[in-house]
């Protein structure tokens, strides 16, 4: 595909940047030097949060023990597009300790919850009475590229999406609603 001279949007690689396993691959120390100066990777990782293996071996052992010692503190993500398909707390629980010595926890990336703050907010709703109550927000921003394997010819900033969301809503993403 990537060999053709059709148009892909986005590229096989960027596409392959969304994953989870790439993100927690470029989480990794060292990995965004590949790309960037080290200065700025730095401040990269700052606001990174820790991303975890759950593959078979010592490092995939220790976060499975750390998720079912506190599942609170983690957001289990699976490879799949789109939202709705993440686990929390006891979820977490659950599932691991059901594959726990299988390599079917490949399949998925630990990650520390992102606690938002809750921001008191009027929610408007049709048929309803307007009420006051606590929100987190999420912010989306998009872009624009154009390029080729050696030139970038466009990199622009697209607009940004503000979502509000009831704190009862963990998941987040455009796709999540």
């Amino acid at each position: 595909m990537e060999r053709s001279k059709a148009v892909k949007c986005p590229s096989a690689g960027l596409h392959l940047a969304g994953t989870k396993k790439v993100q927690l691959y470029l989480s990794q120390p060292g990995v965004l030097e590949k790309f960037v100066k080290r200065d700025v990777a730095e401040k990269l990782r700052e606001l990174f949060v820790g991303q975890y293996t759950l593959d078979v071996g010592p490092d995939g052992d220790n976060a499975v023990s750390m998720a079912l010692q506190n599942p609170e503190k983690f957001v289990l993500k699976p490879e799949r597009e789109g939202g709705g398909y993440n686990l929390y707390g006891d979820d977490i629980k659950n599932l691991l300790m059901s594959i726990q010595d299988s390599d079917k926890r490949s399949a998925y990336i630990l990650m520390e919850r992102i606690n938002p703050p809750l921001i008191p907010n009027c929610i408007l709703r049709r048929d309803t009475k307007p009420e006051i109550t606590n929100i987190i927000c999420e912010l989306g921003i998009f872009g624009t590229i154009l390029g080729n394997k050696e030139d970038i010819f466009v990199n622009n900033l697209a607009g940004h999406l503000l979502r509000s969301k009831g704190i009862d809503s963990a998941e987040c993403g455009v796709a999540a609603g």
